[in-house]
């Protein structure tokens, strides 16, 4: 528990009452004042009325609204002020609170529990497809002729998938299809080259359905022997063995640490649907940040076989 020396908070605490309660007295006071100016220009404004009996009954309405207009333009102008000052004696007990033992910093597991949620951009994944800039000169469907009109054509990805369907303005919008490595494929509408529906999913022969496990994992093994870490691993996590889109899925590596495998996360994906979603790096974790960031790149998502 902390302790805090009351032999200076309390003068410094009592002097910052009696200084706050000295700024509303004059406040009142100021406030009083503006009041007695702005009723001196009504009363004044309204003996003229008086004495001016040949003026409208509108002009008299003005006047009045005039000399409110006086009053409400005068506390304005001072509140702002008094907000300042009010204010301002906060930092006559700061000192006395800046002790060491307030100013502790937050455990090392405490900064790793709190960065680790933190989400942030990442690049796209194996289901969106990428947008082309118009090509002068160029006669081919993508950096063409979708300019004009939609086309169909098809593009070999990043990850080596294959993406055919429709094209308009450079990306691919509407029914298409994506074909993965292992002759998996998701067919589904595209709307500037993201996924928006699942029309049909398809997966090799071999395996149709999902019969091992609730949870399916892959593993990539790193070839660099000086890596601090030699795999990187993801989670696919399914609703029901039946299910043939896994529901969300995270990626993570292992790193030993005097005999024990210590795991650290490195990405997820909320929905099967969604874009990858890259954790922040941490000092305290046991690899480098380069190396992180490296782990990152390699997550062997997968969307068919499993």
């Amino acid at each position: 528990m902390v302790k805090i020396n009351r032999e200076y908070l309390d003068p410094a605490l009592l002097a910052l009452n009696k200084h706050n309660n000295a700024l509303v007295e004059k406040y009142k006071a100021q406030q009083h004042a503006v009041h007695l100016a702005s009723q001196a220009v009504a009363d004044r404004q309204q003996s003229k009325l008086i004495s001016s009996r040949n003026l409208s009954r509108g002009w008299m309405i003005s006047i009045v609204l005039v000399g409110f207009g006086v009053m409400i333009a005068l506390i304005a102008w001072s509140l702002p002020k008094l907000v300042v000052q009010l204010r301002s004696p906060v930092a006559t007990i700061q000192p006395i609170l800046s002790s060491s033992e307030l100013n502790k910093e937050p455990s090392p597991a405490a900064v790793s529990a709190s960065s680790s949620d933190i989400v942030t951009s990442a690049p796209p994944p194996a289901l969106i497809v990428p947008t082309y800039a118009r090509e002068q000169g160029s006669t081919t469907c993508i950096q063409s002729e979708s300019f004009e009109s939609p086309c169909t054509d098809s593009v070999v990805l990043e990850n080596g998938s294959t993406y055919n369907g429709t094209w308009s303005n450079g990306a691919a919008n509407g029914e298409g299809e994506i074909t993965f490595l292992d002759n998996g494929s998701v067919r589904g509408t595209w709307q500037d080259g993201a996924l928006i529906e699942i029309l049909d999913v398809s997966t090799p022969a071999a395996s149709p359905t999902i019969t091992s496990s609730v949870t399916l994992f892959t593993t990539k093994t790193v070839p660099d022997l000086s890596s601090k870490f030699k795999t990187v691993s993801v989670g696919h996590n399914f609703n029901s063995p039946s299910d043939t889109t896994w529901e969300d899925a995270y990626c993570y590596t292992l790193v030993m640490e005097r005999g024990d495998k210590v795991m650290i996360n490195l990405s997820r994906i909320d929905n099967f649907n969604e874009k990858i979603s890259l954790l922040d790096y941490d000092n305290n974790m046991k690899i480098s940040r380069n190396e992180y960031e490296r782990a990152q790149g390699m997550c062997p998502y997968k969307y068919t076989n499993f």
